[in-house]
């Protein structure tokens, strides 16, 4: 199978995010993720170097990796269809 390229990957994690299949679970926790990630109150707040925002970025990365190992049937499914 040919390589996708970056826009058609984000694509089809979109469609993976929306689709029924997909666990609430884990749309909860990207969700909650990103607000996290944009939210002034931190476990560690932004304001200390680098500590700041590698909270935001771990809890982003754990979360969008528990979606992407989730999600695998789904977006194989997808890739063929989309």
């Amino acid at each position: 199978m040919p390589a996708l390229s970056f826009a058609k990957r984000l694509r089809i994690l979109w469609f993976a995010f929306i689709d029924r299949r997909t666990p609430l679970p884990l749309k909860v926790l990207v969700v909650l993720s990103v607000f996290y990630g944009i939210s002034p109150l931190d476990v560690l707040p932004d304001f200390l170097p680098i500590l700041g925002q590698m909270d935001d970025i771990g809890v982003l990365l754990f979360s969008f990796v528990l979606f992407y190992k989730g999600t695998t049937k789904i977006r194989e499914h997808l890739r063929k269809n989309v």
